[in-house]
Order: structure tokens, then C-alpha cells, then sequence
């Protein structure tokens, strides 16, 4: 059995926003949209959203909502804690407009692979 339960989100969530942040049918996963090039995201709301699965460790579904109205979602804490790094200082300034550019980097830990992560725009 599969339960979902929203841990964290940027503002209050209505029963319907609740209702689609914990669904993934409709998003976008992060890890494979920047495979060919970056994303640009203008960030309007995101949600930390627990996952557990029967016995199994719970573990985090990071979605970030798009002023377009387009969800991705991630488990990339990489990408979460480079995000709210930005996501926490821009909140000091309520008026000024960002993006985010999502995008692939080589780990430097191991050969070959890559992690995503973002800065702001």
C-alpha cells in the first residue's frame, strides 16, 4: 500500500492543490527533463511530499510548480537543497521576480555520473 503525505509546502494548500501535489500523473519529472538542455522554472509554489510504500523506508517527492501551472517533481536532494537556498533568501524580497535554471552537473564523487541541481535567473 502507497501512502502520500505532504511533510512541507510554501504556503497553505487548498484541498484540491493538496489533492494534485501528491499525484504524480500529471508532472514532470525533473531528473529527465534537463537531460538534453537546462529548465527554466518560475517557481510559484513547492511541497515536500513524503512517500511511504508498504514496509519499505519512507522517503521525499520534492515538487515545484511553474507560474505556467506545469508540476515537477524530483527525489534529488541535491537539487532540493540548492533550491531552497535560493527559494529561502529571495523570500526577503517579496517584489523581486526569479527564475530557476535547472540543470545536469558531473559529480565529482563518481566517475561519470551526474546530478542536477539549480541557480537562480
Amino acid at each position: 500500500m502507497r501512502k502520500t503525505t505532504i511533510v512541507k509546502s510554501s504556503r497553505e494548500l487548498t484541498a484540491k492543490e493538496r489533492v494534485a501535489m501528491k499525484s504524480k500523473a500529471d508532472m514532470i519529472m525533473l531528473n529527465t527533463a534537463c537531460d538534453i538542455e537546462a529548465l527554466v522554472i518560475k517557481p510559484v509554489l513547492w511541497a515536500v511530499v513524503e512517500v511511504q510504500v508498504d514496509e519499505e523506508e519512507p522517503y521525499n517527492n520534492y515538487v515545484i510548480v511553474d507560474e505556467d501551472g506545469t508540476k515537477y517533481y524530483t527525489g534529488s536532494e541535491s537539487l532540493w537543497n540548492a533550491f531552497m537556498e535560493i527559494y529561502d533568501e529571495m523570500c526577503g524580497e517579496p517584489d523581486t521576480e526569479y527564475s530557476i535554471k535547472v540543470f545536469k552537473c558531473n559529480s565529482k564523487n563518481r566517475d561519470g555520473q551526474k546530478f542536477i541541481t539549480c541557480s537562480i535567473i
